[in-house]
This record gives C-alpha cells, sequence and structure tokens, in this order.
C-alpha cells in the first residue's frame, strides 16, 4: 500500500545521503512483521552504501579493553557462572538438538527451520518459554509459526502487554519495566555498562527479568542442589549485579 514513488524517494535518500544509520528499537525487536527478516535486510542496505563501521556511520562494536571476566575470551561484566556453559552436562537429547540445528545459519529462537519441523511434526518440544520476544509477529511465516505453537503443550510468555504470541500462552507472567528495576546495562557485554537504578516499585505481581529467572532456578535447585546451586550461588538479585561488577573493581 505504499506509493511506488516513496519507495524510490527512500532508495535514493539512502544511497546518496552518506554516512546513515538507523536507531531501531521494539518497531523492529518486537512487533514488526517479519523483523528479523526486516533487521537483516537492513544490515544488508548498510554495508552495500558504504557505511558500516566507518566514521558517521553503523558502528561496529568492540568489547572494551575491561579485565577478562569469568568466561575465556569473555571481558567486562560477568553474566553467567562457568557452570551455565557446561555442555558435558547437557542431557544427550539437548545435544543431538544442538547438533541438528547449528548447521543452519540461522538456528536460534527465530529459526525457521526450527518452526517448521514442529509445525509438520517432526520435532516434539513439550516446552516453549518466551521472554522478550513476540514470535507469532517478528518471525517469518506467522501462519506456519501459529500452526508451531499450537503443537507445544505448555507456553509460557513473560512480556509487558498480552502479544499474539501471549495471547497463545497457557501463562503469562507480566515483566516489570526498565524503571521498576535495578540491573546492569551491558548491551549484551559490548561496549559499555550503565546503572539502572529503581524509582519505583513495581506494580501487582510483576517481576524483572532477572527476578523471575533467578526465583525459576531457585526453584529447580530444590531437585538437584548440588548442580544447581553452583549455577546460581546467588541468595538475591544484588548479590548477582555485584558479583556481575566484580572483575571491574566496582559495586
Amino acid at each position: 500500500w505504499v506509493p511506488e514513488e516513496k519507495i524510490v524517494q527512500a532508495a535514493r535518500m539512502i544511497a546518496f545521503n552518506v554516512p546513515w544509520v538507523l536507531q531501531w528499537g521494539v518497531s523492529f525487536d518486537q512487533l514488526g512483521v517479519n523483523s528479523s527478516r526486516a533487521t537483516q535486510a537492513v544490515m544488508i542496505l548498510i554495508a552495500i552504501t558504504g557505511d558500516l563501521d566507518v566514521p558517521g556511520g553503523m558502528v561496529m562494536w568492540d568489547p572494551p579493553l575491561y579485565r577478562k571476566a569469568s568466561l575465556p575470551g569473555e571481558f567486562g561484566s560477568r553474566y553467567v557462572t562457568p557452570e551455565m556453559t557446561r555442555r558435558d552436562l547437557l542431557p544427550p537429547e539437548v545435544i543431538e538438538l544442538n547438533n541438528r540445528y547449528k548447521i543452519y545459519p540461522l538456528a536460534h529462537t527465530h529459526s525457521d527451520f526450527l518452526n517448521r519441523d514442529i509445525a509438520e511434526g517432526k520435532l516434539h518440544i513439550e516446552v516453549l518459554w518466551v521472554v522478550g520476544a513476540n514470535p507469532l509477529i517478528n518471525t517469518m511465516n506467522s501462519k506456519m509459526v501459529y500452526e508451531a505453537l499450537k503443537k507445544i503443550p505448555f507456553i509460557v510468555v513473560w512480556d509487558h502487554y498480552l502479544t499474539p504470541t501471549a495471547m497463545m500462552a497457557d501463562i503469562v507472567l507480566p515483566v516489570s519495566i526498565w524503571t521498576e528495576r535495578d540491573q546492569i546495562g551491558d548491551c549484551h557485554l559490548m561496549w559499555g555498562i550503565m546503572a539502572r537504578q529503581k524509582c519505583v516499585e513495581p506494580l501487582g505481581d510483576a517481576r524483572s527479568d532477572e527476578e523471575g529467572t533467578f526465583h525459576f532456578v531457585k526453584k529447580l535447585a530444590k531437585r538437584d542442589p548440588q548442580y544447581w546451586n553452583k549455577v546460581i550461588p546467588w541468595n538475591s538479585i544484588e548479590e548477582w549485579l555485584d558479583w556481575r561488577l566484580e572483575p571491574l573493581g566496582m559495586k
């Protein structure tokens, strides 16, 4: 429904007004139709116009030269304990599943191959835990994703809103917004860290992603304390935040 001349005008604006960058947010990340593919298309546009990693263009961030953290090759703040990366402790069926899908270039939460196999009954998933995503909308081929979601017996969604994906869930858990949580903003351990301090208490039963995960894993710890207490050795979110900052000499 977009007029052809507007598309041509946009293409010329992108091609000739260089350098340029694009700052996207929820519209691409969660709400936009086929947002995963749209993000890829935008990055391709930035690359072919020569605006990737140039002054004034789209930056390729390098990790800051902080002291090494808990894992090899990781810099800056910590995130998880080494036990969380113990592939040898994974059940054989999980390792087999990972090996099956890691050969594809986009084998992750938004994997079309994964969705296809679930929809066609080739892969059986018992539980889907959706945090900060809306796969029914932001993954290509919504009809196929819809069929895949219908095949999963139990779906839990953490979100601020009752998204289309949340409307298919068995349980929807409310998530607090950024002004309602203490948090370290580290942009995927890449270019820096930011202190987010709670301004107000969360409304109702809302919890942050960190608090929800913390309490969830602590429940698992009761089943296998020898392992899970190593994975989550902290007794509070505050202890975990301090542990993350320890390699930087901050608290």
